[in-house]
């Protein structure tokens, strides 16, 4: 994806955690370490715990709520790559400093939009199937 917005990216493994090497308009490079709170698992590891506390108790098939944490698990991948790639290009197209205030503002957002979506739809789907039953 970077590529198609022409940014030039190398990998490093100079230290323990991968990382990349972005060339910034201005010249400089920006070296990302790739760490488990930027790559999303923090953000799906709260997700699923939710998911597992509040959603699994409810009555409803156990392989509605294994797709549903699935698609909890993919979403949240796909979002986290949306939100570092936003990141990037701020930093790219505005300087380091931009990285910064990017990864910050659009983490917790991102973070918080996903997982209520799909949280929200989860149960919302639960529900829905239990007045099925019902009805």
């Amino acid at each position: 994806m970077l590529s198609l917005g022409q940014i030039s990216v190398a990998e490093s493994f100079a230290s323990e955690a991968p990382q990349l090497v972005i060339r910034l308009l201005n010249g400089s490079d920006l070296t990302l370490a790739l760490t488990w709170q930027r790559s999303g698992l923090g953000s799906i590891a709260i997700f699923t715990l939710l998911f597992l506390l509040l959603l699994f108790p409810l009555e409803g098939s156990i392989r509605r709520k294994i797709v549903w944490l699935e698609l909890g698990f993919i979403l949240g991948v796909i979002w986290s790559f949306i939100r570092l790639s936003v990141a990037v290009f701020a930093a790219y197209y505005l300087g380091a400093g931009a990285f910064a205030v990017a990864e910050f503002f659009t983490g917790p957002f991102t973070d918080f939009f996903w997982m209520v979506s799909v949280w929200s739809l989860a149960l919302s789907a639960m529900i829905s199937a239990k007045v099925k039953q019902v009805s």
